[in-house]
């Protein structure tokens, strides 16, 4: 994100309203400025994204006379984290330097919450990095907690494949590794649109549940809305045995450098004790290597001890970012 700490105030001859395509090039180059550097492709991803799916974005834009002075841009999801109800990712909020300290970051922000109670959405959740002293405070000003999720993530290295073909690192929910057979032996391949029944068979017989309009979105996001298709599938002689679903944002919660986000992975239990789930991680740190992606993170749920361990199995530890949510009543 590129929110900034703000001293309290009243704004004056400020509005809210939408952020619309003509704030496009005000957005990139106030950003610019906050960032040192340009994140024109990931604000030209969630553009495209907004206009594809209106209603799962929230994207407002603060006019201060005439001049766009601060922005926010969210993202309405279900689904993740474990979770059944919808909820709210803030993903970027900006003010310029010469509009910062007069409340503006705290307007957008209650704008933002405005939108959701008016879609009866309760959870807003976003990601800093601990170091991040001025966004962290800006945070607690205005009612986030930690969140009950750990992120940890894995940089990508040329030794993390090799790590992988070890026996150890068993299988996610649903398997358990198999030492005598090496990742090399099961076929992996990119993920495709027409793959969605096998996934949403496979995500049934693992979770429980039907998530079939989550998996969908994750499967546009994955395909359209990633930078780079990253997410894989695992084929065998009667179709799917897992899939992996990952992004690659260019800017995303306020990073510079292109990060891979780990959404979902799951193994047919069926094909459980055959390293699949093995095979797939090892894949996307492979082909993450190949396009010169340092870092893949994702979040997990404190409690799901066995995701995480098969997570700091495959080298995962913990992120330097830190997960936030509120509660907006």
């Amino acid at each position: 994100m590129t929110g900034q700490g703000e001293a309290s105030g009243a704004t004056q001859l400020m509005t809210l309203r939408p952020l619309c395509a003509d704030d496009f090039e005000a957005v990139v180059r106030l950003d610019r400025r906050i960032m040192g550097r340009s994140r024109r492709g990931y604000f030209e991803k969630r553009l495209e994204a907004a206009l594809r799916r209106p209603a799962g974005h929230i994207q407002l834009a603060a006019d201060s006379g005439g001049e766009l002075s601060g922005f926010v841009l969210a993202r309405v999801v279900a689904g993740e984290f474990g979770g059944q109800d919808a909820a709210v990712v803030l993903e970027a909020l900006g003010v310029g330097e010469a509009h910062q300290g007069r409340g503006i970051g705290r307007e957008l922000l209650g704008g933002l919450e405005g939108v959701m109670r008016r879609k009866c959405v309760r959870e807003l959740v976003s990601q800093a990095e601990w170091t991040n002293f001025s966004l962290l405070r800006f945070f607690a000003a205005t009612g986030f907690a930690l969140a009950p999720r750990q992120i940890v993530e894995h940089t990508i290295d040329p030794n993390a494949t090799l790590r992988l073909r070890s026996p150890e690192p068993p299988e996610p929910p649903g398997g358990s590794h198999d030492p005598g057979l090496e990742h090399d032996a099961i076929p992996i391949r990119g993920l495709r649109a027409e793959d969605y029944a096998g996934i949403a068979r496979i995500d049934r017989k693992v979770s429980g549940r039907d998530r079939a309009d989550y998996l969908r979105r994750k499967l546009e996001e994955a395909l359209q809305e990633s930078a780079i298709v990253v997410s894989l599938a695992a084929e065998g002689d009667v179709g799917i045995e897992g899939f992996l679903t990952a992004r690659v944002d260019f800017g995303g919660f306020g990073q510079t450098e292109p990060v891979a986000v780990l959404d979902t992975i799951g193994v047919d239990p069926a094909f459980a004790r055959r390293g699949v789930g093995r095979s797939l991680v090892a894949q996307l740190f492979m082909n993450l290597s190949g396009l010169r992606v340092e870092k893949v993170e994702t979040q997990v749920a404190r409690e799901d001890f066995e995701l995480l361990g098969f997570l700091y199995r495959c080298g995962f530890g913990p992120s330097r970012a830190l997960a936030f949510s509120k509660d907006v009543a």
